[in-house]
């Protein structure tokens, strides 16, 4: 069902940030519509293969190497992901009229004041509903935890924000750099083989180019949560990693039941 509403889907997320032509508009929804064919076609089966190399792995707790492993191959698929697209990424961008531009903007500060108003007002209460997130998610995967384990992991969760406050702000103005340096770009009328340059190097680095201290920060960041992983996996117990292993099964099965029975 997913996959009959994507398209449809993704042409509002578009508009809503554009406020797409009609012409626009039919475009896009043809060009989704391939693009979701090809993805349902072609990358659910690598899904399922990696998903069952991390039950295999997994079911005994996984190692830094195994995490930067499995890393690596998320990144790797969502590369083949935005390669599928560039061209027509690129295309899409330089059909952009300058109230196209100027919407986009528009709509980004207005995400900007919404998220700065809805968050809470205190680092304490942050840091409070980032571990029920956390917690939630944790037993999700695998399982009610018990008192001495969300004793143990809130530890943990409030060692990594003890100076979390600080880390929200840096967040923040690193976000609105990198949209406000993709309106500037947007606005220099930049040609089809400058947005694809512009574009290959965003998707690769989530940073803008020539940006090598937001680049820095980055890959701290991704090592970060990789080392972040495995100390959350240090209170979990045979039974309830086990539990994981039974509810990515879950995931296999249904990306099974998506994967086209006769497909191009």
């Amino acid at each position: 069902m997913f996959y009959d509403y994507a398209p449809t889907y993704a042409k509002w997320q578009l508009d809503s940030y554009f406020d797409l032509s009609s012409e626009q508009e039919n475009w896009v929804q043809s060009q989704l519509e391939h693009h979701f064919k090809w993805h349902r076609n072609t990358e659910l089966q690598h899904y399922i293969s990696f998903l069952r190399e991390v039950q295999s792995r997994g079911v005994d707790g996984l190692t830094l190497e195994e995490i930067e492993e499995g890393n690596q191959k998320i990144n790797d698929f969502f590369l083949r992901i935005t390669n599928h697209l560039m061209d027509d990424s690129t295309k899409f961008l330089s059909t952009l009229e300058p109230r196209q531009v100027i919407f986009l903007e528009e709509e980004l500060l207005e995400m900007n004041r919404e998220r700065e108003e809805s968050r809470p007002s205190s680092k304490e209460e942050r840091i409070e509903e980032q571990y029920k997130e956390l917690l939630d998610s944790m037993e999700e995967w695998f399982g009610k935890l018990s008192d001495e384990q969300n004793s143990q992991l809130k530890k943990i969760h409030d060692g990594w924000y003890e100076n979390g406050q600080v880390k929200y702000f840096v967040r923040d103005q690193l976000r609105k750099k990198r949209q406000q340096a993709f309106i500037l770009f947007l606005k220099s009328n930049p040609q089809q083989d400058e947005i694809y340059t512009w574009l290959s190097y965003w998707y690769e680095n989530w940073s803008v180019p020539n940006d090598q201290e937001a680049l820095k920060q980055r890959k701290a960041r991704i090592q970060r949560n990789m080392r972040r992983i495995l100390e959350v996996g240090t209170i979990l117990t045979q039974a309830q990693r086990e539990h994981a292993v039974a509810e990515i099964q879950v995931w296999i099965v249904r990306l099974q039941s998506a994967i086209p029975v006769n497909h191009d």
